[in-house]
């Protein structure tokens, strides 16, 4: 199994300005460079901490997760879905039906948008 594991580390840095008061000291210390430049770091004060675990699944080389989808609008169905259909002219079919008798969307929807993450080619035995 794989897993994504989320941390943060940090340091306790310092850096001298001139201003005129506190909060414009700390406005020209974070406008002039990231804190990661400031002239002095602390090494002693070197910290890690992990903030998250999760399973990495068999889609995660598409670099999405569940929460991603789920937190960016998507419904994630939790078995998938399948569906297939052929290219003879007798068989065609409109896709968003099939999709619509399998999930059944909601009518008072707009429309709505797909994520597909595969196909495959299915070739005769002749």
């Amino acid at each position: 199994m794989k897993f994504k594991v989320k941390g943060s580390y940090t340091y306790k840095v310092e850096k001298i300005v001139e201003a005129n008061n506190e909060q414009e000291a700390i406005d020209i210390a974070l406008d002039s460079e990231p804190m990661c430049e400031w002239d002095s770091q602390d090494q002693d004060t070197y910290s890690e901490e992990v903030q998250s675990v999760e399973e990495v699944s068999a889609m995660s080389k598409f670099n999405f997760s569940e929460k991603d989808l789920k937190e960016n609008g998507w419904e994630v169905l939790p078995d998938g879905v399948f569906f297939g259909f052929d290219l003879v002219d007798s068989h065609k079919t409109n896709i968003p039906t099939i999709l619509s008798e399998l999930i059944g969307f909601d009518s008072d929807a707009e429309g709505y948008d797909f994520l597909i993450c595969a196909y495959r080619k299915e070739k005769s035995d002749e």
